[in-house]
């Protein structure tokens, strides 16, 4: 996807200005988006994308080699407390289907501010 992205370089600088300020600044707490994008680049078989934030996640200290592993597992390991549990869930329900479930979205919503339930997907 990013080397067909990069054939239109106008559009490329621009998700890639995102992708950094949502890194450097975004509302999610690190953790969540660390899990977050652990979860969508397992689910898309991106080894790549995984290794680095596997590398990422564990030097920032906000998930740990055990969490990877449940991560791998998915919304469903035993592990998870219901906030994590609500964020992985809703990065598979998004793969799977392309919305997140107002269950999900509920639980999120527990915890997440607007600027946060916006940011997620």
């Amino acid at each position: 996807m990013l080397l067909a992205l990069m054939r239109h370089v106008d559009l490329y600088d621009h998700v890639e200005a995102l992708s950094v300020h949502l890194i450097a600044h975004g509302a999610l707490p690190t953790r969540d988006r660390e899990l977050a994008i652990l979860r969508t680049s397992w689910l898309c078989q991106a080894p790549y994308e995984f290794g680095e934030h596997v590398r990422l996640a564990t030097s920032l200290r906000c998930v740990n080699s055990e969490e990877v592993s449940c991560v791998v597992e998915g919304s469903t390991a035993a592990a998870w407390g219901e906030h994590d549990r609500a964020v992985l869930g809703a990065v598979e329900e998004l793969h799977g289907g392309a919305m997140i479930a107002d269950d999900t979205w509920d639980q999120l919503a527990r915890t997440y501010d607007d600027t946060q339930l916006i940011e997620l997907p």
